[in-house]
């Protein structure tokens, strides 16, 4: 089996990575819906991509950097991990805003779970996937000095 390591440079690349990636697709989707349903290109388009940026980056930090610290430290450092990791994030996140946020789930729009949700899991994945290739790649027994 084939063990994996990663050093501090390559995690501050591959979460920034992560976060462009993530905000780019967010704001590719919320443009083309906007386009698609409008007819036209968004207004303040600097302004979309900026949140869509600042949004993906908050949620790399908040949420996927302690689950992908958890996972390290258990040393699940497969693709099909950071898949998997990736794809449960969006689903924390919605717990974290239920529990931590007054009322009830009021505010979210209809149909969030039945098409939102599976979309932001389905980038969510992809996004962990490549987080995953930038940070870490297969480490040797030469290079972990356990052979003479």
């Amino acid at each position: 089996m084939t063990s994996y390591s990663t050093s501090l440079p390559k995690v501050i690349l591959a979460i920034t990575a992560g976060g462009i990636i993530g905000g780019g697709l967010h704001f590719l989707f919320s443009s083309s819906y906007h386009y698609l349903t409008w007819g036209r290109v968004p207004e303040h388009t600097y302004y979309i991509l900026l949140a869509s940026l600042a949004g993906a980056f908050l949620g790399l930090l908040a949420i996927g950097g302690p689950l992908w610290a958890l996972l390290h430290l258990a040393n699940l450092r497969r693709p099909i991990c950071a898949f998997v990791a990736g794809a449960i994030s969006p689903i924390v996140a919605l717990i974290g805003i239920g529990v931590f946020s007054p009322g009830d789930f009021r505010y979210i729009p209809a149909g969030f779970f039945s098409v939102d949700l599976p979309m932001m899991m389905i980038v969510s994945a992809m996004v962990g996937v490549a987080i995953w290739k930038l940070a870490y790649s297969p480490s040797t027994d030469v290079a972990r000095g356990t052979l003479p």
